[in-house]
């Protein structure tokens, strides 16, 4: 089944970073992953440099 025809009958897709975010956070608020470090930047997370 195309795309178009799943479209025309109703099925929304989820973007993966949507769906991937969900879950970490739905995991980290039932305690199976740690919550994110306050202390860690976002950049540092990637290996970027400031």
């Amino acid at each position: 089944m195309s795309n178009q025809k799943l479209q025309d009958l109703g099925l929304q897709f989820t973007p993966v970073n949507d769906s991937l975010y969900e879950t970490v956070k739905s995991l980290q608020e039932k305690g199976h992953l740690p919550a994110p470090r306050k202390d860690i930047l976002p950049a540092e997370l990637d290996g970027a440099t400031a």
